[in-house]
C-alpha cells in the first residue's frame, strides 16, 4: 500500500485519498461518543467571522477581478500563506496531529507558481508585493507550529477546505470575469490527482479521527478564529491601482448609460 502520510493513527488507515475503516475505526455518526464530528464543530462555532470573512472577500473580488495583474498580486498573498503551511506540515509530518493532514493531492504550492507565472509572467517572483497582513500571518503561522503543532488542524481544516468547497464558486467568478477560456489561470482550484469530493472528505475525516483533548479542541477553535481575522486582514490589504479605478470608472459609466438609456426607453414609451 502506497501510503501518502506520516506517522498514522493506529485506529485509523488510510491509503491516498482512498479511507479503509478498520474493525476499530471511529464511528463518526453518534454524537458525544469517540467519534463525534469535530470538523462540524468546528464550522459551527465559527460560523460568525466565517460570514463575515465571505461576505468582505466577496467584496474585494469585484476591486482585484478589474484585471489580471490584480488578481495575480492578490494570488500571491495566498501563495505565501499556503507555501507556510505546507512547508510547515512537512516539518513536523511524524507529529500524530499533522500527519493525518499530509495529504499528497492537497498540495498547493505549485500549482500557485503555475497561475502566478501565468498572470504576472514569468518573472513572476520579482513582481510579487507581499503586504504587511501577509507576513504577520505567515510569521503567527510559524510562531504557532513552534508553539504546538496540532494547531496546524485550524490552519489545513480553514485553507484547504475553503479551496475545497467555496473556492469551486470563486473559480467560476474568476474565469467569467476575466474571460479566460479553458483551465489557464485557475489551477489552486482544481485537484487532478483524484475526486474533489474524495480529497474533502480525506481531510475531514482524518481529522475528526484525531485522538485531541478537550483543551487541544478548543486551542483548534480559537486559532481557527484567528486564521479568519488573519484573512480578512489580507483582504483588507489589497489596494486598487490607477488602472483598477480607470476600468471600474468605465464600468460605472457603463452601468449608468445602461440604465438611463432603458429609463429613457420607459419613459419613451409611457408619454408617447
Amino acid at each position: 500500500m502506497n501510503r501518502r502520510f506520516g506517522v498514522l493513527p493506529e485506529k485509523v488507515t488510510y491509503r491516498s485519498n482512498v479511507i479503509e475503516k478498520s474493525h476499530q475505526a471511529v464511528n463518526m455518526d453518534e454524537k458525544g461518543k469517540e467519534g463525534t464530528d469535530f470538523c462540524t464543530e468546528l464550522h459551527e462555532k465559527t460560523k460568525d467571522i466565517h460570514d463575515k470573512s465571505d461576505k468582505l472577500i466577496n467584496l474585494k473580488l469585484a476591486v482585484v477581478l478589474t484585471n489580471k495583474e490584480a488578481w495575480g498580486q492578490a494570488v500571491a498573498q495566498f501563495y505565501y500563506v499556503f507555501q507556510t503551511i505546507e512547508q510547515c506540515i512537512k516539518q513536523h509530518q511524524d507529529h500524530p496531529h499533522v500527519s493525518p493532514l499530509y495529504i499528497k493531492d492537497l498540495e498547493r504550492t505549485k500549482v500557485f507558481e503555475k497561475d502566478l507565472e501565468y498572470y504576472l509572467g514569468p518573472n513572476w517572483q520579482g513582481k510579487l508585493e507581499l503586504t504587511e497582513a501577509t507576513k504577520k500571518y505567515c510569521d503567527r503561522i510559524i510562531a504557532a507550529t513552534e508553539e504546538d503543532p496540532t494547531l496546524l488542524v485550524a490552519y489545513s481544516h480553514s485553507m484547504y477546505l475553503a479551496l475545497l468547497a467555496g473556492g469551486q464558486i470563486i473559480k467560476r467568478i474568476v474565469r467569467k470575469t476575466l474571460g479566460l477560456s479553458g483551465e489557464d489561470g485557475l489551477a489552486i482550484f482544481d485537484f487532478p490527482g483524484s475526486e474533489r469530493k474524495d480529497v474533502k472528505d480525506t481531510l475531514k475525516y482524518n481529522i475528526n479521527c484525531m485522538d485531541l483533548t478537550r483543551s487541544q479542541k478548543d486551542m483548534i477553535l480559537k486559532e481557527k478564529r484567528l486564521c479568519f481575522q488573519m484573512n480578512n486582514a489580507i483582504a483588507e490589504s489589497v489596494e486598487l491601482k490607477a488602472s483598477s479605478f480607470k476600468r471600474l470608472f468605465m464600468l460605472f459609466v457603463l452601468l449608468l448609460g445602461g440604465f438611463l438609456l432603458i429609463l429613457f426607453l420607459f419613459l419613451y414609451m409611457f408619454y408617447y
